[in-house]
This record gives structure tokens, C-alpha cells and sequence, in this order.
């Protein structure tokens, strides 16, 4: 599940090609991330909710079938409004997947060894982007951006079959008794979370006084208004929530996660132009850089499990923060020779750094999670990732172009980005810590 919804990343590599064949500037191309990242962002909590209410199994193939349908559709298009819309029920389906993925694996081990079982479950995503990346680089350069979407289809039809085969004894017996909430409140939190997710994306492209950023906000904010009224006196509310111990580590959780993906998610999106415009770097050569940051990701995850079982959740968590800070500061010394030795390295230690942090902060959330609210919890590290990734869209891209139209030095934007990231970073890791050190190991 994990493998397929992260081979969109392959998407990232191919942003240059996208900007050329669409002859849109940079913030425009952007949407193709911001619109998929706003579907996420309104479909994991209920995707989580809902699979603690009727299991995994029947959800997982919905979200497998949605993703796949859509990622052949959208080659079929030739413009950004098409891609755009298509990208909606993509982004759902990969929500459920990215959230159904670690709820599976919480149900399935135990308190002990949840930290190991979820950083090798991670790994998947590690290898889903270093496969979308090194043939996305490839097949965009040589077939054009439509084939990095028609390369999935095989790996959906894969994974719808072994989802029917290998959960058709899945157990059962950790579900919610209770009546599910009522699909008119989902509704309204999806569409809640997309508008807000909208309104910033305008925000980038139009201004904060734009009709259509001032439009979403109003959406947004009444789809919530309704949704609070509708849930104040039902027994059965979407989304319920205490100040209890346990709820706070998971808040802390939330954000941590959302901190780190806001600072290292410019690996995703503007770095791959920092290799192309300044480095004069090959899609191919992107490409493999990107694919080498999922591979540090990949033993970063199952370094990050491991440590988290033997010396602690949190410690581990701001470890990584660290350690990908650092790799996104040594970025620095690159920018006036493109020294490419040195990227390489960076690129290392922000992956590993990265996927430390994404091991232990799974396991700091999920380690005492009950069998039947395992898909909230996971839920929320999906959005807050979600999230995260549409900010630092928005900031960075902001910044960047702020700056380099400000003062015409494309260095200097590209260094206090750099810069801003790694600080953003930085504070993931010290919001875990900021409660004490103690954790359940």
C-alpha cells in the first residue's frame, strides 16, 4: 500500500519537464503537488476513523482502485486544470493508503517491538520513491511526463491483488462497536481541509486579497462552523478529543511531524530546480540524487524504529531533526561551486536524518494506541505530513520567489530557503523534547 502511493514522487523529478511542456512558470506547476497534497490532507482523518469502525481490508482496495484509475486518467491529459482536478481522487487514495498502511502494522505487533515493525514497514515508502524517482527521471526525459503516470497501473492491479489475497483473513475483533459517524460530517472535513489547503495554494498564485484566496478561506471556514454544529450533540462525533497525557504526545507527535516535512520537503520541490537551473544538472542526474535521498530515508526509517525500542521515542526523534538540519546546511557550501560531491553527501544526511525522525515519531505516536483507535493516530501523522508538505510549498516558494525578484540573485534565495528549512527543522525535533524526555520504550 505504502509502495504504490509513494510513487508519486516520480511527479518531483519530472517539475522542470512539466514547466516546459506546459509552458507554465514555476508557482503554476506547483499545483500539481498543492491540489493532490489538499485531497490527502482532507481524507486521512476519515480514512483513519472509518477503518476503526469497518477494518482495513474494504478500504484499502477502495483506496487502491481510486489511486489507479486516476493516475491512468490523468496521462491521458494535456493540460494543468485536467491534471489538476484528476488529482483530487488521486490524493484521496493515496491518503487511505498512506494512512491504512502503519494502522495495519500498530494492530499487528505489540508495545515492544512496535518501533522496529514500523520503521521497516516505512521502508516501502523509501523504495516507492526511489522506484518513481530513478524511472521517473528516465521516463520523463525519454517518453514525456504522461508515462511517469502510466508506469503505476501494473504496480495498482499488483497491489489491488495481493490487498484481496493477503487481508482476507484479516482479524476483526479490534473494531469500534459503536455507529459510525454520519458521511454528511466527512464531508464537511473534507471539504473544510481542502478549502484551507486551497486557500493557501491561492495565496502563492494570487495574493493574500484575491478573490479566490478570500473565497476558500470563507469556504473553509464555514464547512467547519457547519461541521462543529452539526457533531455539538451527537453521541457519535467525527472527531473526538480530550487533553488527556497520552493525547498531548500524540499532538506533539502531529507536529513535530509537521515541522520536519515543512523543512525537508523542499528536497522535493525546489531542489530539484536548484540542480537543474544552477548546478546544469540532467532530469537523469535529479533523478538519481532524489532516489539517493529515498534510499538514506530507507535506513534512516529502520534506524530510527530500532533506536526508538532501545533508547527511546522522543531522543530519537530530535536526533533526526538534527541530523537532517545539518544536511540541509551543508547545502550552503554548494552554492557557489555546485560543488557535486558534496550535494551527494547532503543529500545523505538530510535522507538519513529524515528517516530517523519518521521511524521514531510513528512509533512515539502509535507505541500505545489501542487496537481500535490505531487508524486515528496514524491518521493524524498522515495529515500533519500532508500538511506539511503543502507549507512548505507555500513558504518556500514564496520566499524564493520573493527574494530572487526582490534582489535578481538567485544564489541568495536559494541559500535562505536553505536556511529556513533547516531552522523549521530543527524545531520539529525540540517540540517532542519540550514535555521531558520520558517515553514508553
Amino acid at each position: 500500500m505504502l509502495f504504490i502511493a509513494a510513487l508519486d514522487f516520480s511527479i518531483n523529478v519530472s517539475l522542470p519537464v512539466f514547466r516546459e511542456s506546459m509552458n507554465i512558470d514555476i508557482v503554476l506547476v506547483l499545483w500539481i503537488i498543492i491540489v493532490y497534497h489538499a485531497a490527502r490532507s482532507g481524507t486521512g482523518f476519515i480514512a483513519g476513523i472509518y477503518s476503526d469502525y469497518f477494518g482495513i481490508k474494504r478500504l484499502a482496495i477502495l483506496g487502491i482502485l481510486l489511486y489507479t484509475i486516476s493516475v491512468g486518467l490523468i496521462g491521458l491529459q494535456n493540460n494543468l486544470f485536467e491534471v489538476a482536478l484528476l488529482r483530487i481522487p488521486q490524493g484521496i487514495g493515496a491518503a487511505i493508503l498512506f494512512t491504512l498502511g502503519p494502522a495495519l502494522i500498530s494492530k499487528t505487533f505489540g508495545s515492544k517491538l512496535k518501533g522496529t515493525a514500523l520503521g521497516f514497514t516505512l521502508t516501502a515508502v523509501a523504495i516507492g520513491q526511489m522506484t518513481g524517482v530513478l524511472l521517473g527521471g528516465w521516463i520523463s526525459d525519454e517518453f514525456g511526463w504522461q508515462y511517469i503516470f502510466y508506469m503505476r497501473i501494473p504496480f495498482g492491479v499488483l497491489a489491488f491483488v495481493l490487498t484481496l489475497i493477503g487481508l482476507r483473513t484479516l482479524d476483526r475483533t479490534h473494531l469500534l462497536p459503536q455507529k459510525p459517524p454520519s458521511f454528511e460530517s466527512s464531508i464537511l472535513l473534507f471539504s473544510g481541509i481542502f478549502s484551507a489547503i486551497l486557500c493557501i495554494g491561492c495565496l502563492i498564485t494570487n495574493g493574500l486579497l484575491s478573490t479566490t484566496t478570500i473565497s476558500s478561506l470563507i469556504i473553509s471556514v464555514s464547512m467547519f462552523f457547519l461541521l462543529l454544529r452539526r457533531d455539538q450533540h451527537k453521541t457519535n462525533k467525527l472527531v473526538t478529543f480530550s487533553l488527556s497525557q497520552k493525547n498531548l504526545e500524540i499532538i506533539s507527535g502531529g507536529v513535530s511531524n509537521l515541522l520536519v516535512t515543512t523543512g525537508t520537503f523542499i528536497m522535493w520541490f525546489l531542489f530539484p530546480f536548484y540542480v537543474s537551473d544552477i548546478v546544469r544538472e540532467s532530469g537523469l542526474m535529479i533523478g538519481f540524487l532524489l532516489a539517493l535521498l529515498s534510499f538514506s530515508s530507507l535506513l534512516g526509517y529502520i534506524a530510527g524504529g530500532l533506536l526508538s525500542d532501545q533508547i527511546g521515542d522522543k531522543f530519537t526523534t530530535l536526533v533526526g531533526s538534527i541530523v537532517s538540519a545539518a544536511g540541509l546546511l551543508l547545502l550552503l557550501t554548494t552554492l557557489n561551486n555546485g560543488n557535486l560531491s558534496l550535494i551527494q553527501l547532503a543529500t545523505i544526511i538530510n535522507g538519513l536524518g529524515f528517516g530517523v525522525h519518521q521511524g521514531s515519531v510513528y512509533a512515539l505516536n502509535l507505541r500505545n494506541s489501542e487496537g481500535h483507535s490505531s487508524g486515528l493516530f496514524s491518521a493524524t501523522l498522515s495529515v500533519s505530513q500532508t500538511l506539511g508538505t503543502v507549507l512548505s510549498i507555500a513558504l518556500f516558494s514564496s520566499l524564493f520567489v520573493w527574494i530572487s525578484n526582490t534582489t535578481t540573485d538567485i544564489l541568495l534565495a536559494y541559500k535562505l530557503s536553505f536556511v529556513g528549512a533547516s531552522i523549521i527543522t530543527m524545531l520539529g525535533g525540540i517540540i517532542v523534547i519540550s514535555r521531558g524526555f520520558n517515553t514508553t520504550k
